[in-house]
């Protein structure tokens, strides 16, 4: 894959340019859309839920374009990489990779919702004092709750795949 000029590279990989991490982030909007249409489920931001990227919130485009750039962290911790186009190989996720990606997203999350003003509440409230009863450990979520998390882990290698991108195990 050439660089591209005019799209600056993420410099924890070579791959993802800003203009694909873009790009990813607004799949991963598309299909929390997607999500949040098809089951009205109580914990979807209802801001976010029935917004078009172009009239997203800031924060929440960074939310997206924060989890877009974990992906290469993310998939190093279950042996796997983003690799180019040209490497044609289809990941199956074993659930166990399901459960370190999810936690690890889980995580992620925890961290730019603190950074964003929020802690933890036994009520959501999104004006100050903001406050999420899901900013606790991932161990300690409702089955439900994490299986949106798991939702992520499944579409990690979609996402890498619309893009023009590939995974691909990594050798010991």
């Amino acid at each position: 894959m050439t660089k591209n000029r005019s799209s600056k590279n993420d410099p924890s990989h070579p791959l993802l340019t800003e203009e694909l991490l873009l790009r990813i982030a607004k799949l991963t909007h598309f299909h929390y859309l997607a999500k949040s249409a098809g089951e009205r489920i109580e914990w979807d931001d209802p801001v976010a839920a029935d917004t078009a990227w172009e009239n997203l919130r800031e924060e929440d485009r960074q939310q997206n374009l924060s989890q877009a750039r974990s992906i290469p962290k993310k998939l190093e911790l279950v042996g796997l990489e983003v690799a180019d186009k040209s490497y044609d190989q289809r990941i199956r996720l074993t659930q166990a990779e399901i459960e370190i990606l999810a936690a690890d997203e889980h995580q992620r999350w925890m961290a730019v919702k603190a950074n964003q003003g929020y802690r933890y509440g036994k009520t959501r409230s999104d004006i100050p004092p903001r406050r999420h009863p899901d900013l606790r450990s991932y161990e300690s979520l409702e089955d439900k709750t994490k299986e949106f998390d798991r939702r992520i882990a499944r579409m990690l290698p979609t996402w890498l795949q619309r893009v023009g991108l590939g995974v691909r195990r990594r050798h010991p």
